[in-house]
């Protein structure tokens, strides 16, 4: 399924605002009956293959990513919202300077769901973008 999303985003540096675009988001397909549902540790295996850089650790993945200083960090932190609230989960965020680190699990299942793939997912197409475009630009590549 694709989904448009707008995202608007500001940059903490009013005289350099990030671009608004419309972002195509494919969610990848874990789950057809119940998005909430507990993975299953095959489940979780298979999809944590098809997440670069993601990691695993007591049923939360994980992602760490450097920036390349303290207001790129925030500013890919505010690309975040938006997709987050579409799919109603919230990844738990830590910010040291030019370091965020990502944490998804969902606490009222007390592991992972589908939710927390298609947020790593949408995170790791936001990261690339970001990355490529120096941090000027929030948005998601087609797939």
């Amino acid at each position: 399924m694709i989904e448009i999303l707008s995202i608007i985003v500001t940059s903490l540096i009013p005289s350099q605002p990030l671009l608004v675009s419309e972002i195509p988001i494919r969610w990848v397909q874990y789950s057809q009956t119940n998005p909430n549902r507990r993975l299953s540790e095959a489940e979780i295996t298979q999809g944590l293959q098809k997440l670069s850089g993601w990691t695993l650790e007591n049923q939360t993945l994980i992602y760490t990513h450097t920036f390349n200083n303290f207001i790129e960090s925030v500013n890919f932190i505010n690309c975040l919202v938006e997709p987050a609230e579409k799919l109603g989960h919230h990844p738990d965020i830590s910010v040291s300077y030019n370091k965020v680190k990502i944490s998804l699990t969902t606490h009222d299942q007390g592991g992972l769901t589908p939710l927390d793939f298609q947020l790593a997912e949408t995170i790791s197409n936001l990261i690339n973008t970001f990355s490529e475009t120096s941090g000027k630009q929030c948005t998601i590549n087609p797939s």
